[in-house]
């Protein structure tokens, strides 16, 4: 026989040191029930406590393990039926390209780490007044042209400087954005979960030419 802990009012049964919280019947006085595995006691809270021999095992504590049983194997069902869904393919696919997009994101992060949040938010501008003028001399620049100023440094000076760096980054999201497209590509075609396993996604910068 199974060692038994009963306590209705904190909605707990043990049973062989394996503790289950959940709604079940028990009596309204009652405190609690222990039985050691071959005899045990219930404990009353208007009455003194009751002695339970092996006899007793049948009528007083198998109900409750019985009831026991019953919700561990609802618990372990649903816990399988979660098992499943977790390992299934759709699942593990969806969990993969989540970790492909994070790793293109933390790639392309990478790039513009050393610039405040501010100063990124300005780059469009930067590479539209920069192209503009080299295009034509007489573009206005209201932003390159103090910038420039600022640097101390001419404002065509600066405006290669830009291109070149708007050209770089081009080519380096345009890399990493082509690796994480292919692991995509592959993911959608693959068949199994250890089709899926195999992907790893990590996207390094090209070297700089």
């Amino acid at each position: 026989m199974p060692v038994v802990t009963v306590v209705p009012k904190d909605r707990l049964i043990i049973v062989d040191g394996v503790a289950l919280n959940f709604v079940f019947d028990a009596p309204e006085t009652m405190h609690a029930l222990q039985w050691d595995g071959q005899r045990g006691h219930i404990e009353w809270e208007d009455d003194d406590n009751w002695p339970l021999e092996a006899e007793a095992y049948n009528d007083e504590v198998a109900p409750y393990v019985a009831l026991w049983q019953a919700e561990k194997a609802l618990r372990d069902k649903a816990a399988a039926e979660a098992a499943e869904e977790y390992n299934s393919l759709a699942s593990t696919k969806a969990r993969k390209l989540a970790e492909i997009n994070a790793a293109c994101d933390a790639a392309l992060a990478s790039l513009t780490a050393d610039y405040p949040e501010s100063e990124l938010l300005t780059f469009d501008k930067q590479e539209a007044e920069a192209r503009a003028l080299l295009a034509d001399p007489e573009a206005v620049t209201p932003f390159l042209t103090p910038l420039a100023a600022a640097r101390g440094m001419e404002t065509e000076e600066l405006a290669r400087k830009v291109i070149a760096k708007a050209d770089a980054f081009t080519t380096a999201s345009g890399h990493v954005i082509g690796l994480r497209q292919k692991d995509e590509d592959r993911l959608k075609a693959a068949q199994s979960v250890e089709d899926v396993a195999v992907i790893v996604p990590e996207y390094r910068l090209p070297e700089a030419g």
